[in-house]
């Protein structure tokens, strides 16, 4: 199945400093994200990896938003899941995604994994009908939108991700497990070696691997794929 544990989750996305406006509440600003962020940390991050992060979130956004059919809208009832640290935020920093039609997958619906994402419902709706009072929830939307294929959060997430992979021609496999990395002879991560139905195969990365000798998968190098 496609999705991992992201399927079934909320679907959420954390991203402080964001280009999304914050309603009723003051501007994020890119110090408190890294305040934050650093908190978080507890030391144990290159701080230009936290910079990097937090400087990329828009750019990332908006890469997303053009490639692929993502919409996001900021949800000001989420907080930061440590509202104690410096630089926290009560909401706002959270961003959530639609609803998806799994039927633009075609015959690939069946494998997007959906747990309790099956439940056609955005997180925005669930906080504003109560996701602790189902009995307020509009279960006859629900069951339309179930009975016409519809996903939310995590499923959704992933679905249009998925989607937008397959209409680019990527090319997406299940029941692979990786078992060692592929490197060039710099030592760079070129590829990855999957065993794909008990065949073992060899997928590379891009086009900067286009040169990268071939070898034989007998004589393995680098550490192997947890």
């Amino acid at each position: 199945m496609f999705g991992g544990t992201t399927a079934v989750s909320g679907g959420s996305v954390w991203a402080p400093n964001s280009k999304y406006p914050e309603q009723g509440s003051p501007p994020d600003s890119r110090e408190d994200a890294l305040t934050y962020v650093r908190a978080l940390a507890l030391g144990r991050v290159d701080d230009r990896l936290i910079e990097t992060f937090v400087d990329t979130i828009n750019p990332t956004l908006d890469f997303l938003e053009k490639e692929t059919a993502i919409e996001f809208s900021s949800n000001p009832h989420h907080p930061d899941y440590q509202p104690h640290l410096p630089g926290a935020r009560a909401g706002g920093r959270t961003l959530q995604v639609g609803i998806y039609d799994t039927n633009l997958l075609g015959e690939r619906a069946n494998q997007l994994r959906k747990g309790h994402s099956s439940v056609p419902i955005t997180r925005l709706e669930g906080d504003a009908w109560g996701m602790e009072r189902p009995e307020r929830w509009d279960w006859k939307l629900l069951a339309e939108r179930v009975a016409s294929g519809l996903v939310g959060m995590g499923a959704s997430l992933v679905g249009t991700l998925l989607d937008a992979c397959l209409k680019k021609g990527v090319q997406a496999v299940v029941n692979a497990r990786a078992v060692e990395l592929d490197r060039d002879p710099q030592g760079r991560v070129v590829g990855v070696y999957a065993e794909v139905d008990g065949e073992r195969r060899l997928f590379r990365a891009g086009k900067r691997s286009a040169h990268a000798p071939r070898r034989d998968h007998r004589q393995p190098q680098g550490p192997p794929v947890p």
